[in-house]
């Protein structure tokens, strides 16, 4: 699953990347860039825990040139007056819409990461801003084909979390990996636009390039103990036996049972012409029945 979402064979309008100071998450958001560049004309990224050089590093030459990074780090609270970087105290949707051009058909944005924008603003704009980014057209005629957020969950509490994870059609945890092979451990949540919820946990290798790789279910040790249950035979030691051979089988299949409506009473009901049916009633000793009086039981 989580190869097909970094390819775009599994739609995702809005995806977050939650990572910790134990397994960064910048790789992976590199990975998701490296696949946008091929579907979309350009890749809008958001720098706010780096500087452009730094982010940029180490992309292939052939994905930077359909990637636009924009400052968000070096001036964000305005004090050296930088115009062409992003401040916390103004709109992200209306900085993205002074640098995105009307050429393009196709666009995607990638903020690195939301933790900046959320340490200076209410978690209510947060969820908003997400919600806006795929929801508006940023530019008239150009279609945002997925937005890719990065959130650091150890400075953040849990509440904030649940909410941004509320806005986001997909939630991509990362943990570490215990085999030294692998980048790390993706524990991934999918809301599907049917409305079907899918949850998996997936290793995964990133290669020089920001290609992805080896990508392995991990399973839990919950799912391992129901598989080796699902295998136990609770019969299989008994005394006594619990199981029915053919012929036993077949003889229990002719039983009729009192209470199941089979063919020969179905048949015989619909074959009883009207008027014929008659109602009995045989009164029981402990019956006390007065026919002067038939409401005598009655507290009246």
């Amino acid at each position: 699953m989580l190869k097909s979402i970094v390819t775009g064979k599994e739609a995702s309008a809005t995806l977050i990347i939650k990572d910790s100071i134990d397994v960064n998450g910048r790789s992976l958001l590199k990975a998701f860039i490296t696949t946008l560049s091929r579907r979309v004309d350009m890749v809008y990224a958001v720098c706010l825990d780096c500087t452009v050089e730094r982010f940029a590093k180490g992309i292939p030459l052939d994905v930077a040139a359909r990637l636009h990074c924009l400052d968000g780090y070096s001036d964000p609270l305005g004090w050296n007056n930088q115009s062409d970087c992003f401040q916390y105290n103004e709109d992200l949707v209306e900085f993205l819409q002074k640098y995105i051009e009307k050429s393009h058909s196709k666009i995607a944005i990638v903020i690195d990461s939301l933790s900046k924008v959320l340490q200076h603003q209410t978690i209510t704009y947060v969820c908003r801003l997400l919600h806006r980014l795929q929801s508006e057209s940023l530019v008239s005629g150009i279609e945002c084909v997925q937005v890719v957020a990065m959130v650091h969950t150890d400075l953040h509490e849990a509440p904030s979390l649940n909410l941004i994870e509320h806005v986001c059609s997909t939630i991509l945890t990362l943990t570490q990996s215990q085999n030294p092979q692998h980048t790390g451990v993706c524990s991934l949540l999918h809301k599907k636009s049917s409305g079907k919820v899918w949850r998996t946990m997936e290793s995964f290798t990133l290669t020089d390039t920001f290609e992805l790789e080896d990508v392995t279910e991990v399973k839990t040790a919950v799912q391992r103990k129901s598989e080796s249950d699902d295998t136990v035979d609770p019969a299989a030691n008994l005394t006594f036996n619990l199981s029915l051979n053919e012929k036993e089988r077949k003889a229990r299949n002719q039983v009729k049972l009192p209470y199941m409506y089979d063919q020969t009473r179905k048949t015989a009901a619909l074959s009883t012409t009207g008027g014929q049916g008659k109602i009995f009633y045989q009164p029981d000793d402990a019956d006390d029945f007065d026919e002067e009086d038939p409401d005598d039981d009655l507290d009246i």
